[in-house]
């Protein structure tokens, strides 16, 4: 039970890393193979671009997921890889990181990989928060090349994205290629702590929405206050493809104290937890 719970946990802190910063702006324009399928990943800079596409009605329509990048030169590579084989050419992984962590899918053609990830983590200059996203070609398991796609994507990689393929996970190394941007942001790993908090109190209902098929999440509101209280604010509620609907807003105080806003009450924080 216990094991059980803490996988949950992790994946609902996961989901968080992901609805705080793996995207950019503007959005690229997807470049999938036709208007039957759609990009699940897409990133453009430099004249280079890269596009990750699923068949529409994944499963009715086929199980492949397909690769398309195009150089500034003009070159292209598609790859098309079928999820219905003994051993699919591609395969994914998350990897959490200390407040941050990243996701990527792996194509493979040959000797050659192609690896699109995307990820956020105390990357910047200052050792703030950084989302990042990109291509890194490796031949012969050693990078070749890579293409920062970090200022101009969309992303849906992830934990919900692998489990609906039900991809392979996979099972070389991949660490983001990143220089050194010096230390962890001060007190980072104060709102980390205070979401693993607010996971094990809400375990419960985490796992009523998961038993009804559906997709729990908690969401970073970022800091506020509560009962005169410093706190790290979340949203607890429901996550599906189209929008996020919200359950309940809470606060985790420095002690642990864990409050809800009472919004008919007229949206005051109460004491729910200690």
């Amino acid at each position: 039970m216990h094991s059980a719970i803490a996988k949950k946990i992790a994946a609902v802190l996961f989901m968080i890393l992901l609805s705080t910063g793996l995207r950019g702006a503007p959005a690229a324009t997807p470049r999938c193979a036709s208007e039957n399928e759609y990009a699940v990943f897409s990133g453009e800079s430099e004249g280079n671009a890269v596009a990750v596409c699923l068949p529409q009605d994944f499963g009715m329509h086929g199980r492949y997921a397909a690769l398309f990048f195009e150089r500034e030169d003009g070159d292209i590579v598609r790859l098309r890889c079928e999820l219905d084989t003994e051993q699919p050419a591609v395969s994914g992984k998350t990897v959490a990181l200390s407040g941050g962590g990243y996701a990527y899918m792996r194509f493979r053609d040959g000797d050659k990989s192609y690896i699109v990830y995307t990820g956020i983590g105390n990357w910047s200059e200052n050792g703030g928060k950084m989302a990042v996203a990109g291509l890194a070609v490796e031949i012969g398991g050693a990078v070749a090349e890579t293409f920062d796609l970090s200022n101009n994507h969309e992303s849906d990689l992830g934990p919900a994205l692998f489990e609906m393929l039900d991809l392979p996970v996979d099972w070389q190394e991949f660490d983001l290629p990143l220089e050194d941007t010096g230390a962890p942001a001060e007190n980072d790993d104060e709102w980390v702590a205070s979401s693993e908090i607010l996971s094990h109190a809400l375990a419960d209902e985490m796992r009523a929405i998961a038993d009804a098929g559906r997709t729990s999440a908690l969401r970073y509101d970022g800091k506020g206050t509560a009962a005169g209280r410093p706190c790290h604010l979340f949203s607890f509620g429901e996550d599906n493809p189209e929008k996020f609907t919200a359950l309940g807003h809470y606060a985790v105080d420095a002690k642990g104290d864990i409050y809800k806003m009472d919004v008919i009450g007229g949206g005051e924080y109460k004491l729910f937890k200690q």
